[in-house]
């Protein structure tokens, strides 16, 4: 039944499923985060328009404060400090304005980072 397969997914992300933890969903959701975030900073070389830059930083900014809160629980203050910094710079509420070749430098610098803390940050450890 379709309902069936909806209800197993839940009970997994819910970490009722055997040998899964709630844990994995935050941090496959960390995961996917950081490479969506990677892929919008890096074609943002190209030409697009405003509302994609709009997109951007809601997105860069959503998925690095979201990092830095798990760099925190997990008392890793360097990555803290770094998505915080992050975060900041691509705040869509209150955007800090920098010209476009400044950004086109920026961009995949961020991007490179987003990619290097895949593998560089510090596993969960599973209980």
């Amino acid at each position: 039944m379709p309902g069936e397969n909806l209800n197993h997914a839940d009970s997994i992300c819910r970490g009722q499923a055997p040998g899964f933890v709630l844990k994995d969903c935050v941090m496959v959701l960390a995961l996917v985060g950081r490479v969506v975030a990677s892929g919008l900073l890096f074609w943002a070389l190209a030409d697009h328009a405003y509302a994609y830059f709009a997109v951007l930083r809601f997105v860069v900014c959503a998925t690095a404060a979201y990092c830095a809160v798990l760099a925190n629980s997990r008392k890793d203050e360097q990555w803290t400090w770094l998505f915080g910094a992050i975060a900041i710079l691509y705040n869509p509420i209150f955007p800090i304005h920098l010209n476009r070749q400044i950004w086109s430098v920026i961009d995949p610098v961020v991007g490179v980072l987003m990619i290097a803390s895949l593998f560089l940050m510090p596993k969960a450890k599973r209980t």
